[in-house]
């Protein structure tokens, strides 16, 4: 594993608390506002350099401020971010990091059966 890709923890928190709010089916605006709280706490010790995490930090952005215009019509926030588009931009970048840890993972798997 290249130390320089290693997740801090708050990478980790971010990534956890992201997948909390987008993977349920069914939205609950309380978790949905714990979650948030959370991702507001950590994303900007979030490191901002990594490949993966940098588009997710951008997402959370992205459902920050969707959040917070929610119920607004949009040509009233200059952003225009909504909830669903921040929703599918935080699943995009999750699943790339999904698929590189899963590479990652696999290769140390081989490695291992490999040794």
């Amino acid at each position: 594993m290249n130390k320089q890709l290693a997740l801090t923890y708050h990478d980790t928190v971010l990534v956890n608390a992201m997948l909390a709010v987008v993977l349920p089916v069914i939205e609950d605006p309380e978790r949905i506002s714990m979650h948030l709280d959370i991702i507001r706490l950590v994303r900007t010790r979030a490191n901002p350099e990594h490949p993966y995490i940098a588009p997710l930090v951008k997402a959370a952005d992205s459902m920050l401020i969707a959040r917070r215009h929610a119920g607004k019509p949009q040509a009233l926030h200059p952003e225009r971010i909504t909830w669903s588009n921040a929703r599918w931009e935080a699943c995009t970048a999750l699943a790339r990091l999904s698929e590189w840890r899963l590479g990652e993972a696999q290769a140390k798997l081989e490695e291992r059966a490999d040794g």
